[in-house]
């Protein structure tokens, strides 16, 4: 049975093999995970906007985020937009203020002991990875 995937908002597998490799294509990758600090870093590299809605950040266990349009109250919603050439640090067990460059969700997303950030665009396919 699928995992649910749980929003993001502006607010056991088998053994892990534990190394320091970052994959991706296209402009929008991970740069960065970190473990014990509980974040993970997504960078547009590109030169143009890119709406995260339909984004998702998922770890080895299935767990997963995903970038919707926030509602906010009087009928509008919106939607988290990485700028081009810049990063926006996605912090996991910690609860803050959203800004264009920190975004927080308040369950802890990764093991300790070693764990995969994988983020997937919003046709579903894997763009990048990165395992510490």
């Amino acid at each position: 049975m699928p995992v649910p995937s749980i929003p993001l908002f502006p607010s056991g597998p088998g053994p892990v093999i534990i190394d320091n490799t970052t994959n991706h294509t296209g402009q929008v990758y991970l740069s960065d995970l970190s473990l014990t600090g509980e974040y993970v870093k997504i960078i547009n590299g590109g030169s143009t906007p890119v709406p995260m809605t339909g984004w998702k950040l998922s770890n080895s266990a299935g767990q997963s985020i995903e970038f919707i349009d926030f509602p906010t109250g009087d009928g509008t919603f919106y939607t988290f937009t990485l700028m081009p050439h810049s990063t926006v640090t996605v912090y996991s067990a910690k609860e803050g203020t959203p800004t264009s460059l920190s975004l927080y969700w308040p369950e802890e997303l990764w093991n300790d002991a070693g764990d995969t950030a994988y983020l997937y665009n919003p046709q579903g396919d894997l763009v990048s990875s990165i395992t510490r």
